[in-house]
């Protein structure tokens, strides 16, 4: 169940209490520790992200929204049906946008069933919000695994024109 459609809080834990209870329980080194670890992957997450055109590792591309901001990548996935298409250039055709709309919702609609991950997704043409929240035990592969899972699940999209 994906609580974000329905709280303003969206991923975010607004609660001060809780963020200073766990940073008491874990010290400021393992605080410092998680916090630097969530930045790393952000920015691991774009560098796959920007060469994804270029590794042959995926069957769509992926593309940067923007540079990552604190533990957050923000991208959009295009599948190879759609593989023409330049969101980032921001200079779509209304009929284009509107394909490349339906592509997020999809893949993370898929995503969830299959219990694979859950990546909010937000504005513009829909694309992914991935925010880094808790990532302890979270690795580099385990990064490529879900871009490889979003490519999995949208690589066969076919998009319609009437949505």
């Amino acid at each position: 169940m994906d609580r974000g459609d329905w709280t303003i809080q969206c991923g975010r834990r607004p609660d001060a209490f809780k963020i200073w209870l766990a940073w008491k329980h874990i010290g400021d080194e393992a605080l410092r520790h998680r916090v630097e670890w969530a930045i790393e992957l952000s920015q691991y997450a774009a560098k796959v992200i920007t060469q994804s055109d270029k590794s042959g590792q995926f069957s769509g591309r992926f593309e940067l929204h923007h540079d990552p901001e604190y533990a957050n990548v923000c991208f959009w996935y295009i599948p190879p049906s759609l593989n023409h298409l330049k969101p980032s250039s921001g200079a779509l055709s209304p009929d284009e946008a509107s394909m490349l709309s339906q592509v997020i919702p999809y893949c993370k609609d898929r995503m969830q069933r299959l219990g694979l991950a859950m990546i909010t997704f937000t504005g513009e043409y829909n694309f992914f919000r991935w925010t880094f929240a808790n990532p302890r035990s979270v690795t580099r592969d385990d990064v490529v695994d879900v871009l490889r899972d979003i490519d999995l699940v949208g690589c066969d999209f076919v998009p319609s024109l009437n949505n």
